[in-house]
């Protein structure tokens, strides 16, 4: 797997490599209660790797799973914090993730012009199963988790038809996931039932005090980005102070690409930031 991948890459440039056990990341989920297990990670090896921990501890993360992290990170003490935290198209509000998977629209940070992107087609099907899982209602729940798992490839359903086999939590889900104008999102957030609302709440990172992650950030976001825009990674580099921001054209870590020479030189670059946090043996 990729995961596997990056390991053993940064295992070969000389970091001591732990990759924790995340179930949501296996069940294409993402979970709120995994912050847990990274947290219990990070906890491990500052307190029971001293050896490790005096040359600093890092946290690589991927996509949704860079907001988990950082949850995590939030939730330790200073002593037991990870040194620095890269992530890897990552996010910082839940509800521009929303907008741009089901609209395809995003905004950079402080401008009020919506702006394409290309989202794949299957986020919003995984964003419906992941949501339907904490609905009440078990024959909404049951119906949208199918339905999501179903749309994953390619689908193109009756929604007018589903609509009407649901009840209130289940068709404010799919208002939402089928809606493709961004600027009904935030009316439809709200209606949506307390549960999933609850949910996107935890994730978020918008509104959270994020002054312990301060000088410990290297985000590094692809342009071309697919299930997370890139301004979601200018949006947090503003909101914590000392964050190293790398936005690298022609790139995603979605779908891999060719990149041109500008964007080479800007993985390069990116490539050096994390090293330079390393800690060698003496």
């Amino acid at each position: 797997s990729r995961v596997v991948e990056l390991a053993r890459s940064l295992a070969r440039a000389r970091f001591f490599v732990l990759v924790p056990e995340v179930p949501g990341s296996r069940e294409l989920r993402v979970r709120l209660e995994d912050r847990q297990t990274i947290a219990d990670a990070l906890r491990f090896l500052k307190q029971q790797r001293p050896e490790l921990a005096r040359r600093g501890v890092g946290v690589v993360a991927i996509s949704y799973a860079a907001g988990l992290a950082m949850l995590a990170a939030l939730e330790l003490d200073a002593a037991t914090r990870p040194d620095f935290l890269v992530g890897l198209g990552g996010y910082y509000d839940t509800a521009a993730v929303v907008t741009f998977a089901t609209t395809g629209r995003h905004r950079a940070p402080g401008d009020r012009r919506w702006q394409r992107g290309q989202p794949l087609q299957s986020a919003k099907w995984i964003f419906l199963a992941g949501n339907a899982a904490v609905l009440s209602d078990a024959g909404d729940r049951h119906r949208l988790e199918a339905l999501g798992r179903e749309c994953f490839y390619s689908c193109d359903p009756d929604v007018a038809a589903l609509a009407k086999e649901l009840g209130s939590e289940g068709r404010a889900l799919l208002a939402l996931i089928t809606n493709d104008d961004p600027a009904r999102v935030p009316d439809l957030l709200t209606a949506l039932p307390e549960s999933v609302a609850a949910r996107l709440r935890g994730l978020t990172l918008k509104g959270r005090d994020l002054a312990p992650l301060a000088g410990r950030l290297i985000l590094i976001h692809g342009r071309l980005d697919p299930l997370v825009p890139f301004s979601e990674s200018q949006a947090l580099a503003q909101a914590v102070p000392g964050t190293e921001l790398f936005v690298i054209d022609g790139f995603s870590h979605i779908t891999p690409r060719g990149v041109g020479w500008s964007g080479q030189l800007q993985l390069v670059n990116a490539i050096k930031a994390v090293l330079q946090r390393r800690r060698l043996p003496p």
